[in-house]
């Protein structure tokens, strides 16, 4: 055959393979910022909670990172839903959330400093609201061991608060090239 006288139009499907390439694409051969891998979790138990501490929301994501460099990009969206005031009017109804490495807190979940992940004033014990809190994250774990991604939910004043009622949660992880 000439130079250059096949091209992919006359290929077979599956007649190409690693074996028949110089060399096989792995991810030493892709630059920093490449997305190594997808990693998503549906989260649909529901769970009604006035605990002002850490609470699991359920599901998680096991994984072992490509590389010790390998960085990874978390997108959360829960499913909130806070009920009426039972305790009266005119106060904050919030919830709160954050994403845990293992037993490590990754982000998110910083009350100390104010931040809340949904919150709205009530003006009386017939308020209610419900939406989808999106957040993203990134985490730099340095580790090629296996680990497990969760999210842990809390209602900052102790109001009745409801994950995955009228919905569902997620959570979806890139590996990134590190």
């Amino acid at each position: 055959l000439a130079t250059n006288s096949v091209d992919s139009a006359e290929l077979i499907d599956g007649a190409v393979d690693n074996s028949h390439l110089a060399g096989a694409v792995t991810t030493d051969k892709l630059g920093t910022g490449a997305i190594l891998r997808q990693f998503y979790a549906r989260i649909t138990t529901n769970l009604n909670t006035t605990s002002t501490s850490y609470v699991d929301l359920g599901g998680s994501i096991t994984l072992t990172p490509l590389s010790t460099s390998s960085k990874f990009f978390i997108t959360t969206s829960i499913h909130s839903y806070l009920q009426n005031n039972t305790g009266g009017a005119d106060a904050w109804h919030t919830i709160n959330y954050q994403i845990l490495r293992d037993s490590t807190v990754v982000t998110g979940g910083d009350v100390t400093n104010g931040s809340y992940g949904f919150g709205r004033w009530t003006a009386d014990d017939n308020d209610r609201q419900m939406q989808y809190v999106h957040r993203q994250f990134q985490d730099e774990p340095a580790t090629a061991s296996q680990i497990v991604y969760k999210i842990q939910v809390q209602s900052r004043f102790g109001y009745g608060a409801n994950f995955n009622e009228f919905g569902e949660s997620s959570m979806c992880i890139l590996e990134v090239q590190g």
